[in-house]
């Protein structure tokens, strides 16, 4: 039976290109190793920017079709990644995107998927 969306995974979706690879990780300690390493060979880090400046500009252009950041704090982002009190570590000036469902912000109201 034919994919009904294509390009949305499932059947076909793939059509000559190679299938993606998936990593299973069953604990949090490999997960946060392959991570950092991840991290660390492509040169994220609040030094080069181009961490943030990337998931800043994939969010503008997706966001429009999903409505799945509706707190954007990309101003803040910026500032906290360039701020030298920010610990160092692997994950120093990685961008990320946090659920307002129990991981709350100081300052950025909870909305808790409600308008």
């Amino acid at each position: 039976m034919p994919n009904p969306r294509p390009g949305r995974g499932g059947r076909g979706s793939q059509g000559d290109r190679e299938p993606r690879r998936v990593l299973v990780v069953d604990d949090a300690e490999g997960i946060r190793t392959y991570l950092a390493n991840l991290v660390q060979a492509r040169g994220y880090a609040a030094e080069t920017a181009d961490g943030g400046a990337a998931a800043i500009e994939r969010i503008e252009r997706v966001n429009p079709q999903i409505n799945a950041v509706v707190m954007p704090l990309f101003e803040r982002a910026r500032a906290e990644a360039a701020d030298p009190a920010l610990p160092s570590g692997p994950f120093r000036g990685v961008p990320l995107l946090l659920k307002d469902l129990g991981c709350h912000v100081a300052g950025v109201p909870v909305y808790g998927g409600t308008r």
